[in-house]
């Protein structure tokens, strides 16, 4: 999907494996849904790692996020809210999330290689950026997040208009 000349901003490579790969299987028994009771000779089992910690790298090229963006800084900020809530443990991945499978939480760090993007993220700093992923109160009342707000904002309402 997608055309020549089109990149996702986003990098993200397979992680490494960092901790003990501890495996655990879980036994399961499926309900039949006119009895409430075990449905006969329907066991399963689930294979999955206790607790395995991985460590990796996502990047994102904010030259191709500013071409491809159809806002402001708020996008940035958007994901940025998304990666804070990987690294409070509020995001679960793949199957079994209601059996204790997926749970996730990240250490965050924002990291800046070459020049800064000004006429869209200007405003926006890596040192900022970081302040706002730990929840830093000078971070979250910087001025320029109500302003962001706003752009946020019109583009839901035009959004909304248009259906």
């Amino acid at each position: 999907c997608g055309a020549p000349g089109w990149t996702s901003p986003f990098r993200i490579p397979d992680f490494e494996l960092t901790s003990a790969a501890v495996p655990v299987i879980q036994e399961f028994v499926a309900i039949d849904r006119f009895t409430g009771g075990a449905a006969e000779e329907r066991k399963f089992n689930a294979h999955a790692l206790s607790k395995p910690t991985f460590k990796g790298r996502i990047t994102l090229d904010l030259t191709v996020l500013q071409a491809s963006a159809p806002g402001g800084p708020w996008v940035l900020l958007l994901l940025l809210f998304l990666l804070r809530d990987l690294a409070e443990g509020d995001v679960y991945f793949g199957f079994g999330s209601s059996k204790g499978y997926g749970a996730c939480t990240a250490a965050i760090e924002v990291k800046a290689e070459g020049e800064w993007p000004a006429p869209k993220f200007g405003q926006l700093s890596p040192s900022m950026l970081q302040q706002i992923v730990n929840r830093q109160p000078e971070a979250l009342a910087h001025p320029a997040l109500d302003e962001w707000q706003t752009q946020f904002n019109q583009m839901l309402t035009a959004g909304a208009g248009a259906n």
